[in-house]
């Protein structure tokens, strides 16, 4: 352990670390990397789709002085051209964006219980994380926090949310595929309606409503996810051996369990 470069530096921004721990963070990186994917989906098809549809004017406009101007072509589409506008509609699987952020948080906290109760064992981590105080704990410390950047500029909404709140509702999510009564959710493009529904529920004395999207969660998820690094910071700064030890196990939990990812490039099939 002692031969182990542990170095970090990290502004806020951007981060420098040795190369015998990045894999810790090339770990979170991919994991960043997915969410967005998945989060991005549905603008992706819509940018498509208008492109699409672009072209699909451009195709009438052509065929029109084809026959305007008496020129044949044989051409002919299997299928009319407009539906393939239809097929690009997408039905938005929000639970199933939740349960994958949710999954996300859960990676951070678990690797936040190695880090905080100096341990690379699996089944104690598990056990850490399905003790109530310990979650509770996490969240209250990176997530529902005035020092989440997401969380302050939004504090009006998510102060109304309690740690054991977020916790059934990862529970419904998970085990029903549901959302209990505490917390509701909705697509991040329905962000505005959603205020607007929270405020009819303010009018009518219903306080505690509130509806929360994967963005607003990927975003506090991200925002935790800086705190924690800054902490890891603070303690490279006032104690590198303490950071050191710490650091350590942490990078072993990854690399026994961590996905590996392989390009395809690099697949000599």
């Amino acid at each position: 352990m002692d031969n182990k470069s542990t170095h970090i530096v990290f502004d806020g921004k951007k981060i420098i670390v040795s190369p015998d721990i990045v894999i810790v963070f090339e770990f979170l990186i991919e994991i960043e990397k997915e969410i967005e994917s998945l989060l991005g989906f549905e603008k992706k098809l819509d940018s498509i789709k208008k492109q699409y549809l672009e072209l699909l004017n451009l195709t009438i406009f052509l065929s029109k002085e084809l026959k305007d101007n008496n020129i044949d072509s044989d051409f002919t589409f299997s299928e009319n051209p407009a539906t393939i506008a239809d097929k690009l509609k997408l039905h938005l699987p929000v639970c199933s964006q939740m349960i994958v952020l949710f999954a996300n948080l859960e990676v951070l906290f678990c690797l936040n219980i190695s880090y905080q109760k100096e341990t690379d064992n699996d089944k104690e981590i598990i056990n850490f994380a399905m003790t109530d105080k310990i979650v509770k704990e996490f969240l209250n410390s990176y997530f529902l926090v005035d020092k989440n950047k997401y969380y302050k500029q939004n504090e009006k909404r998510f102060s109304k949310i309690s740690a054991q709140q977020i916790r059934y509702l990862r529970n419904y999510l998970a085990h029903f595929f549901s959302v209990g009564s505490d917390i509701s959710i909705t697509p991040s493009v329905l962000n505005n309606k959603a205020r607007k529904l929270e405020k009819i529920f303010k009018e009518q004395k219903q306080n505690n409503s509130i509806f929360i999207s994967p963005e607003d969660l990927y975003e506090l998820i991200k925002e935790a996810t800086i705190l924690m690094i800054k902490e890891w910071n603070n303690d490279f700064v006032n104690d590198q051996q303490k950071f050191k030890r710490r650091i350590l196990l942490v990078q072993s939990v990854v690399k026994k369990n961590a996905a590996v990812i392989i390009p395809s490039k690099n697949l000599n099939l």
